[in-house]
C-alpha cells in the first residue's frame, strides 16, 4: 500500500526480480507480439497475424490475450486482415513471435521463397 512510488521502492528492494518481471513487456518488442504472414505469401492475399503466445515466459503469457484483442481492433477490416488465435498455452506450441523470423524473397512484395 502507498503512493506509486512507495510501492515501487518497495518492490526494488525486497523482490528486484519480480519488478523486472513487472516491466517487462513483449509488445514493447514488436517483433515478439506476434507472426506475421505478409499478404504476398498467403493463399487469400490478406495478411494474416497469429500473435505468440508466450509460453515460455510465465510473466508474458497472460499477454497474449491483450495482444489478441488489440491486433483485432487495429487490423479489424477482414477484406485485407486475418488476426488469428494464438497457439495453445502448451510447451510443444511454445512461441516468441517472429523476432527471430527472415523472410526471403527476390523484392518486396512478391512471394517470399
Amino acid at each position: 500500500m502507498g503512493s506509486d512510488e512507495e510501492v515501487l521502492r518497495t518492490a526494488a528492494e525486497r523482490s528486484p526480480e519480480t519488478l523486472s518481471l513487472a516491466y517487462s513487456a513483449s509488445a514493447m518488442w514488436v517483433a515478439n507480439a506476434a507472426t506475421v504472414s505478409p499478404s504476398a505469401d498467403t493463399s487469400d492475399g490478406r495478411l494474416h497475424l497469429t500473435p505468440a503466445n508466450l509460453f515460455s515466459m510465465p510473466h508474458r503469457r497472460l499477454e497474449a490475450e491483450e495482444t489478441t484483442r488489440t491486433l483485432r481492433r487495429l487490423f479489424h477490416d477482414e477484406k485485407h486482415f486475418v488476426v488469428h488465435d494464438p497457439l495453445p498455452q502448451e510447451h510443444v506450441f511454445a512461441d516468441e513471435g517472429a523476432a527471430n523470423h527472415t523472410r526471403f524473397c527476390q523484392s518486396h512484395g512478391v512471394a517470399g521463397a
